[in-house]
């Protein structure tokens, strides 16, 4: 089963935000590519996760309106990315993908005589030095993530998180992060404190998500973004 990041925060299709960083341009055409979540590199991956996940959205505009495009031909980097089966979704997880930090991307689709494309580039690698992956802690405790490298992009409506979220050891699955253990990271901020919840889970992921430059590439027909997702698996004592 396809599992997708959960970045609990609005993405907005092919409309950029200011800044430099922020490839935009205008005019956009009735066929278009984007990754709505993003491009996610993640370590530690869950089950159904793999290390380069996402999901590809192709659509077209008519004069009945904008709907999702089934059995376009899409590539990243030259290799193709499979329909899932959800009409107009491409399956980053059912292909052979490899893509590292500050690595540049090519994301393509085209279908008879369309053709939509967008270049955008993933950030330098983030390295967390706290909690140890596969690490023990207990419920009530202090719990420190900490890093080293940069949070910060002009990444459209995606913004960095520093959360916590119960994860299943023996089925290595996660649930959706707590709400009120989600927090952006503010300018040089290179750590975050949690307390372990007291609840009944008998384990926890801690997570930080560093989403890149947003590419709004309008003339071309596609928008897009890499994220980081770092991670460390905790079990309860």
């Amino acid at each position: 089963m396809r599992r997708i990041v959960s970045l609990v925060i609005p993405v907005v299709i092919a409309v950029g935000c200011g800044g430099t960083d922020v490839q935009q341009q205008s005019g956009p055409p009735a066929f278009q590519v984007h990754l709505p979540a993003g491009l996610q590199l993640i370590t530690n991956p869950q089950s159904g996760e793999k290390s380069v996940s996402g999901a590809i959205l192709v659509t077209r505009k008519t004069s009945a309106g904008e709907g999702p495009v089934a059995n376009a031909l899409v590539k990243i980097n030259d290799t193709v990315i499979p329909e899932s089966a959800v009409a107009g979704e491409y399956d980053l997880t059912d292909a052979n993908l490899t893509i590292a930090p500050n690595d540049v991307v090519l994301l393509t689709a085209s279908q008879a005589n369309d053709a939509a494309s967008v270049t955008f580039q993933c950030p330098p690698d983030v390295t967390l030095n706290a909690p140890t992956d596969q690490g023990n802690t207990q419920h009530g405790a202090a719990l420190t993530l900490a890093w080293t490298g940069r949070t910060a992009y002009s990444s459209g409506s995606f913004a960095p998180s520093s959360r916590l979220r119960p994860w299943n050891a023996g089925t290595n699955t996660l649930e959706a992060p707590y709400p009120a253990l989600s927090v952006t990271p503010q300018g040089t901020q290179a750590s975050q404190t949690f307390t372990v919840p007291n609840d009944a889970k008998t384990g926890y992921a801690a997570e930080l998500l560093v989403p890149g430059m947003f590419a709004d590439q309008t003339s071309s027909g596609g928008t897009a973004i890499c994220v980081l997702v770092r991670r460390a698996r905790l079990n309860v004592q």
